[in-house]
C-alpha cells in the first residue's frame, strides 16, 4: 500500500530527521515495489524542493518503478526528463526499459533503446549497451522462434564490444535444438567450445551443464541412446558435474530407445 510507505516517510520526518539522497531513492524503490509510479515520480518533485538533487540512482528508482508498471515509454518521458536536468543514464538504467518492452513484445523498440545506448555513449554520456539489455532480448527473440533476428543480435554485441554470458549462448542453443535445426545449435556449441570468432578463453566462458543437458535432450528426444551417452562421457572428461535433469535426459533416451533395462541402469549410475 503505498499509503503505507508515505506513513513511514512522514513519521520519519516528523521525528526530526532530514532525509538525505539515499533516504529518498529508497523511498521511490519502496513506492515502486508497490505498483506506485506516479508516487515515485512525486518523490523526484519533493527532492528538488528540499534542495536535494536527484542523481542517476534515484531517476533509475523511479523508471523501475513505470517499467514495473508496464509502462515502459513513461519511463522513456522520465530519462528525457533526466537528461534535461543534466544527470546522465548509467549502465543501470536502459536495461529495465528494454525487459519492459520485451515483456510487452515489443522487440524492435527494445533494439532501438539499443541504439540510443550507442548514441549516448558516443557523446560520452553512458556507457556501451550491457549484456543484460542483450540478454532480453534475444531471450525473447527465441521465445517466438525468431532465431535469426536473436543471432544477428549476438553479432551486434561483438560488434558493440558487449561481453557475452553463458546464459546467452544457452538461450540461442536451445532455440536451435528447439526449432529443428540441428546444424546451428552445433555451431554455437562449437563457438562455446572456442572454434568460434568469440575468444572464449579470456571471456571465461565454456559449455556448462545446461548446455551438454540441452544437447543430450534432443538426442533423447530421438531415442538416439549412443549420442546421448556421447555426450554425458565427453561432458565428464570435460569436468563438468551432470545433474538430475542431465540424468533425466539420459533415462529418456534409453526409453524412448525401448530399453527399459538400460534405463534402470542409469538410476544406478545416477
Amino acid at each position: 500500500d503505498p499509503e503505507d510507505v508515505w506513513r513511514q516517510f512522514e513519521n520519519l520526518l516528523a521525528d526530526g530527521h532530514r532525509p538525505t539522497v539515499k533516504t529518498y531513492t529508497s523511498l521511490l524503490s519502496a513506492l515502486g515495489d508497490v505498483g506506485a509510479p506516479e508516487d515515485a515520480e512525486e518523490v523526484l518533485a519533493r527532492m528538488r524542493d528540499a534542495g536535494e538533487v536527484p542523481d542517476a540512482r534515484a531517476y533509475n528508482a523511479a523508471v523501475h518503478a513505470w517499467c514495473a508498471n508496464g509502462k515502459p515509454a513513461n519511463a522513456e518521458r522520465l530519462v528525457e526528463k533526466m537528461l534535461g536536468d543534466g544527470v546522465a543514464p548509467d549502465a543501470a538504467t536502459y536495461p529495465d526499459i528494454v525487459a519492459a518492452y520485451a515483456t510487452l513484445g515489443d522487440l524492435r523498440r527494445c533494439e532501438s533503446i539499443l541504439d540510443m545506448e550507442r548514441v549516448a555513449e558516443r557523446k560520452g554520456r553512458v556507457s556501451r549497451p550491457v549484456t543484460a539489455s542483450y540478454g532480453m532480448i534475444i531471450d525473447h527473440y527465441v521465445s517466438v522462434g525468431a532465431m535469426g533476428d536473436a543471432r544477428r543480435l549476438l553479432g551486434q554485441m561483438q560488434w558493440d564490444k558487449v561481453a557475452p554470458s553463458i546464459e546467452i549462448f544457452n538461450m540461442l542453443l536451445k532455440g536451435y535444438l528447439k526449432s529443428g535445426n540441428v546444424g546451428a545449435a552445433q555451431d554455437v556449441f562449437r563457438e562455446l567450445e572456442g572454434s568460434g570468432t568469440w575468444d572464449m578463453d579470456s571471456l571465461g566462458i565454456k559449455p556448462d551443464v545446461t548446455s551438454y543437458t540441452s544437447l543430450m535432450d534432443h538426442w533423447a528426444n530421438q531415442g538416439d541412446v549412443d549420442l546421448a551417452e556421447k555426450i554425458l562421457a565427453k561432458m565428464e572428461l570435460k569436468g563438468v558435474a551432470p545433474d538430475e535433469r542431465t540424468f533425466g535426459s539420459l533415462v529418456k533416451a534409453y526409453a524412448r530407445g525401448r530399453n527399459p533395462e538400460g534405463a534402470e541402469k542409469v538410476l544406478e549410475r545416477m
